[in-house]
């Protein structure tokens, strides 16, 4: 056998081993979170659902994790001077690659932790109280890698469309993608739009992260919106 066969059988290897690692990582369903803050009446209590956090949470995980612990130094590489999500992921490097996990009283401690390290920051827009719920929306999570993920270079980035933004980001990171964005005008005087990005690893699709929102017809004030992170199924790109 020759070395350049044996190469490409060794390439092939860590292709398929790479895939199964990530296909590993089960997406997590939203869910309820309720958290407590101190306030000058006592404690406050804030419940609300996570759709973008925990969709933001296993999107991290997928980049930046292996076998349900974060690559710290990999992460580093990235944080630069900023080290906020370097040190929160330094306290909190193992993760579960069972979304069942974080079902559990200790999973659910998880991902209120991360959402109350996501809250009252002047880089998201709320849903709560201005401070509270990151909305789903596409801004957030560029405002996330731009403030959170300094030394990934996006030149030119407030001239740039989102697509060319995701590139960036994801050859920095070393992951091939593909990504759609979708708008129309529903018939009941709203507007929808739809981001789709496509999570794949040697061209094989693995996830798809939908972030969508809806937006007042006549005045484009933002009503609602939603993110659902998932396995790729059956969508295909033209």
């Amino acid at each position: 056998m020759s070395k350049v066969h044996i190469n490409q059988i060794q390439t092939e290897k860590i292709q398929t081993e790479n895939i199964n690692r990530l296909e590993n990582i089960q997406p997590v369903k939203y869910g309820p979170i309720k958290i407590t803050e101190n306030s000058n009446d006592g404690f406050k209590f804030i419940s609300y659902t996570d759709c973008f956090e925990i969709s933001l949470l296993r999107f991290l995980h997928i980049l930046f994790g292996r076998n349900e612990k974060m690559d710290l130094k990999r992460l580093k590489k990235f944080t630069g001077y900023n080290e906020e999500l370097y040190l929160y992921f330094l306290i909190n490097q193992n993760y579960s690659n069972n979304s069942d996990y974080y079902e559990t009283a200790e999973g659910n401690t998880v991902r209120s932790n991360w959402c109350i390290f996501l809250n009252n920051r002047n880089i998201f827009k709320y849903k709560k109280e201005g401070k509270y719920e990151v909305c789903a929306s596409f801004d957030n999570l560029i405002n996330f890698i731009y403030y959170f993920l300094p030394n990934i270079k996006i030149p030119n980035k407030d001239s740039i469309n989102f697509e060319e933004y995701l590139n960036y980001v994801f050859r920095q990171v070393n992951y091939n993608f593909r990504y759609k964005f979708l708008s129309y005008q529903r018939i009941d005087d709203e507007i929808y739009h739809n981001s789709k990005i496509i999570i794949c690893f040697n061209k094989k699709k693995i996830y798809e992260w939908d972030i969508y929102q809806y937006f007042y017809k006549d005045t484009y004030v933002r009503r609602t919106g939603h993110s659902d992170f998932r396995y790729y199924k059956y969508l295909e790109f033209a």
